[in-house]
């Protein structure tokens, strides 16, 4: 499967599957399928890349794939996918 990654900004992540998110100036809340911390790996306005939910049923219709540090190379949030 292709993922339609679409460019981001990382905002903050909250309760555990929640993630905010700016998509074109529109803060957006995402699903994180990652259940770790992540706490060394997330920073605000980090660059990141989300995707359309594969079921339109979903209560969060964006997933939070990718996030890029400046110090770090693309990393994968969801082991489902890879770069």
């Amino acid at each position: 499967m292709i993922l339609e990654l679409i460019p981001a900004l990382f905002i903050i992540r909250y309760k555990r599957f929640f993630a905010d998110v700016l998509i074109n100036g529109e803060l957006v809340t995402s699903h994180t399928p990652n259940t770790g911390s992540m706490k060394t790996c997330l920073e605000k306005d980090d660059p990141c890349w989300v995707s359309p939910a594969e079921n339109p049923e979903r209560k969060l219709n964006i997933t939070f794939d990718y996030q890029n540090r400046s110090t770090q190379s693309n990393s994968s949030l969801d082991s489902k996918n890879s770069l």
